[in-house]
């Protein structure tokens, strides 16, 4: 499969999987795509303190990057987030 053609296949899948890739989308044509996501609240942990139990929530960031070179494509370790939402 060409550069080209995978880095069009990566593209099409992330329009599609995203609701709005648009926001988060940096591209260099036929060479890279990365994307930058965020979620509020995705990560529940629950907590037990002696007091009873409660439950933090996290925000999530990611960011993640694709290259295309000589037909192959390398999918960089994402990059992760999270922060606290607070408790609930």
């Amino acid at each position: 499969m060409a550069r080209l053609d995978s880095y069009k296949n990566v593209l099409n899948a992330i329009n599609t999987i995203y609701r709005n890739p648009q926001k988060g989308l940096s591209v260099v044509e036929g060479e890279s795509i990365s994307i930058t996501a965020y979620e509020e609240g995705v990560l529940s942990i629950k907590l037990s303190n002696g007091l009873g139990k409660t439950l933090r929530k996290y925000d999530l960031s990611y960011k993640l990057t694709f290259l295309f070179k000589d037909g192959k494509i390398r999918i960089n370790s994402p990059d992760f987030e999270a922060k606290t939402n607070g408790f609930l």
